[in-house]
């Protein structure tokens, strides 16, 4: 396991960032290691399981932005548009001065803030700050944090009935001329608007005739003083958007130890073998200079890839020298894409339940997992993109039978589409194994709620090893087990502990417990021999969550008062918000509610991300009933849903 870690956490791989160098070369790896231990094909296609996922977002030809009829500004030292705007022509529309550009509530120790006040601001460009006041108080930056984000300053604008959001930020050394980096934030769905950033020296210009300048009035606000919005007399704005969506591909490897009858349910035992890469623009939480270079992964997750490849090992063994007698198979998966929103455990479950085999590509040599034309299936490009020219449409449209088709692959009316049983049908139970190379005080086995059998299967296991462990409830988590409980399907999946080196560069080869990992894989190979040993799959007990975050990115906290009941589905690529499940006596489950339902209008509100979704349940009163519509199978439906009080 030692030297899986090392190679895996080499510079070699760069970090393993799905859709990148590192991720194939990693990819073709596990093939190799899949077959040293004993590994077949899972069928005739190969090893290798490819999806495509929306990857990044780049400038298109076209981008203008003009004032005063012919006042052309520079693309890219002078504007250019974010990631999530709205594409296409706008204007001209006059321009108003609006502050920081935020809203929030009375919260203990601070007043409520707007920064519009009673100013109509339909039909007008915004002129707005990034962030919040600079002499806010604590409590002040942390109420507001939450508000003065970029995609909330572009809902409230669009809410408010403005025609497009323009956003200064101070210009800084990583952000030249005070623009904003062009990034794609991982969320399909624009934000309705245009949403541009503009430079100091084009703000300052653009004020010219009102006698204030932005340094100006950013110190006044800065200082405490109300300044209300105004209008910026003889400006006007005209825009041209013109972004294209990135499309790459990611790779699962997936292997099957064939020992039991292939028409059971199989027991799935899987790991994700993505990380950050270099430099990741995304989820480091390295500093400074650190967070440019390669985020290792050692214990997130090559631990537990580790772990997998000795459980595939160990099993083959028991199988072939009689100490194992099996009634089911297991398949061992190795997922990529969970960084981004455990987007391969996603693909293999919804491909094994849509009758789209989870092989990679006709052509594929079932001993190597590559294809005829290795390049075809593997490209060591640095990106490998599929870019959409045609704009944002592609971009949030329904993405490899995403968006409104079920990923339950039940029919209508089937009873199955509540519970997801239509992946139960394949299989039996899922093992996760994520971050599992820290063990200090016990193992955390997480998802113990999904089935009345875990408690006793767990017993048995820990009585063949030595380890102390804590059964945890929750089944809805942030890793790739999730794909597995939201369909039907329970899960158990190991977790020693989140420590400083989580998500930077420093979670390295060396900083790992190898004695615990291996009394760790002990405990996972017992466990996997007494599922395909038994002829009896555990019971499935539907998904139980405690009222915390809903609608945002299960790591990112976000506090709201209305409890709705859903399970968001971030693997799904829709215009709107995608629903894996809903809980079982929830208030979504009684309105009508179906897991792959996609959610795009609430409480009065378009939908048409985790943004929208989030700001929608935030306005929400518990106990008033509000109408929501969403698409079904690509028809509209009507429902009312009555929020409870969150816990």
């Amino acid at each position: 396991m030692r030297s899986h870690v090392a190679r895996l956490a080499s510079e070699a791989f760069e970090g393993r960032a799905t859709g990148r160098v590192g991720e194939r070369l990693a990819a073709r790896y596990l093939v190799d290691a899949f077959r040293a231990v004993g590994l077949e094909p899972l069928d005739e296609r190969g090893f290798l399981h490819r999806f495509e996922f929306s990857s990044g977002v780049r400038l298109g030809p076209g981008n203008a932005l003009v004032a005063r009829g012919d006042e052309a500004f520079g693309l890219g030292d002078a504007w250019r548009p974010l990631g999530f705007s709205e594409t296409g022509d706008f204007g001209p529309h006059p321009l108003v001065f609006g502050g920081y550009g935020f809203a929030a509530p009375e919260a203990p120790g601070v007043d409520a803030v707007d920064s519009y006040g009673a100013v109509d601001v339909g039909g007008v460009w915004l002129l707005v700050l990034r962030d919040w006041p600079e002499g806010a108080s604590d409590a002040q930056r942390q109420h507001w944090g939450r508000y003065a984000g970029l995609r909330y300053k572009a809902i409230l604008a669009r809410e408010r009935g403005a025609a497009g959001l323009l956003v200064v930020q101070r210009g800084t050394g990583e952000t030249p001329g005070g623009l904003i980096p062009l990034r794609f934030d991982g969320t399909a769905g624009s934000a309705g608007i245009p949403v541009l950033t503009l430079s100091e020296g084009v703000a300052d210009q653009l004020l010219a005739d009102t006698g204030h300048t932005l340094a100006g009035l950013r110190s006044r606000l800065d200082d405490g003083e109300a300044l209300g919005a105004f209008s910026v007399p003889g400006v006007a704005l005209t825009a041209s958007v013109r972004l294209e969506f990135e499309r790459s591909d990611g790779v699962n490897v997936i292997g099957r130890l064939g020992v039991g009858d292939p028409e059971a349910p199989a027991v799935v035992i899987g790991a994700h073998y993505d990380h950050l890469g270099r430099a990741a623009a995304r989820g480091s939480l390295a500093r400074g200079e650190e967070r440019a270079g390669i985020h290792y992964g050692a214990d997130d997750n090559a631990s537990g890839v580790a772990a997998l490849l000795e459980i595939a090992r160990e099993l083959r063994a028991r199988a072939d020298d009689g100490r194992l007698a099996p009634h089911r198979d297991a398949i061992f998966g190795a997922w990529s894409g969970e960084e981004l929103g455990l987007l391969g455990s996603h693909a293999f479950a919804r491909d094994s339940v849509e009758g789209t085999p989870p092989g990679l590509s006709p052509g594929a040599d079932p001993h190597t997992g590559s294809p005829a034309d290795p390049h075809a299936a593997l490209p060591v490009d640095p990106r490998s993109p599929h870019t959409d020219t045609a704009g944002r449409a592609a971009h949030t449209g329904n993405h490899a039978q995403g968006g409104a088709a079920d990923p339950h692959g039940a029919a209508p009316g089937d009873p199955r589409a509540a519970t997801g049983s239509a992946l139960r049908d394949r299989v039996a139970a899922n093992l996760n194994l994520d971050m599992v190379g820290r063990l200090r005080e016990g193992l955390l086995l997480q998802g113990a709620v999904s089935s009345s059998r875990w408690e006793p299967l767990v017993t048995r296991a820990a009585g063949r090893v030595a380890l102390p462990y804590q059964l945890q409830q929750e089944s809805l988590l942030p890793t790739d087990a999730s794909s597995f409980a939201t369909r039907g399907v329970p899960v158990l999946s190991g977790f020693t502990g989140a420590h400083a080196e989580y998500h930077t560069p420093r979670d390295t080869p060396e900083t790992l417990d190898y004695d615990g990992l291996h009394t760790v894989t002990r405990l996972f190979t017992e466990l996997a021999a007494l599922l395909i040993e038994d002829p009896e799959a555990p019971d499935y007990r539907a998904p139980q969550r405690k009222r915390g975050p809903e609608g945002a990115h299960p790591r990112r906290a976000v506090r709201l008062r209305a409890y709705l009941g859903t399970v968001p589905d971030y693997a799904t690529d829709a215009a709107g918000m995608a629903i894996a499940t809903v809980v079982d006596g929830g208030p979504a489950q009684r309105a009508g509610l179906r897991g792959g339902d996609v959610v795009v209008e609430l409480a009065g509100r378009p939908v048409r991300n985790v943004y929208d979704y989030t700001y929608a349940i935030e306005a929400m009163r518990p106990g008033e009933t509000v109408a929501m519509t969403v698409l079904r199978e690509g028809r509209r439906v009507e429902l009312e849903i009555t929020p409870e009080a969150r816990n």
